[in-house]
């Protein structure tokens, strides 16, 4: 039990990190909702070597952190992106898909989630125009997060612990 608390706080610790680094350092103020998503790492990792409720524990937790920082639109578009890129990963990686295509699909499915959060909560179908950009971004991004895991999966390992 112990164990299992301090691996998922450490994640979460990861995610938080990850997030503020980018935020600081990685944003592209010419492209509206473009992220590398390196947050999704920690995700991505609980999904292909712990489970699923923890992936999904740390979106939720994620989201709650964004609600608490920065506000309720913030809180809500986390969810929408978070909950249907893991949701989604997980049905890929049930399926026995590549890590590059469960990343490329978390990418695109969690701008869309966002985009589609965008146009409910401010009543307006124009967003849309952004899809072809996002989707672009997300599998760019995608990839490059494949490339990322792949490359810190024994370093998190001994963080994480696996089941």
């Amino acid at each position: 039990m112990t164990r299992r608390i301090t691996r998922t706080a450490l994640l979460f610790a990861l995610c938080i990190i990850l997030s503020a680094v980018e935020s600081a350092f990685l944003t592209l103020p010419t492209l509206p909702g473009v992220k590398l998503g390196l947050s999704n790492l920690p995700v991505m990792y609980s999904l292909y070597t712990v489970n699923f409720p923890l992936a999904l524990s740390l979106c939720l937790a994620r989201s709650l952190f964004a609600f608490i920082t920065r506000g309720v639109s913030a809180g809500l578009l986390s969810l929408a992106g978070g909950g249907l890129s893991v949701l989604l990963m997980q049905l890929l990686l049930k399926a026995r898909s590549s890590l590059s295509l469960v990343s490329v699909t978390g990418g695109i499915s969690h701008n869309l989630g966002q985009l589609v959060a965008v146009g409910l909560l401010w009543g307006t179908s124009s967003v849309i125009s952004l899809s072809p950009i996002l989707i672009i971004s997300g599998t760019v991004f995608g990839i490059l997060n494949a490339v990322l895991l792949k490359a810190t999966l024994p370093y998190l390992e001994k963080i994480g612990g696996g089941k």
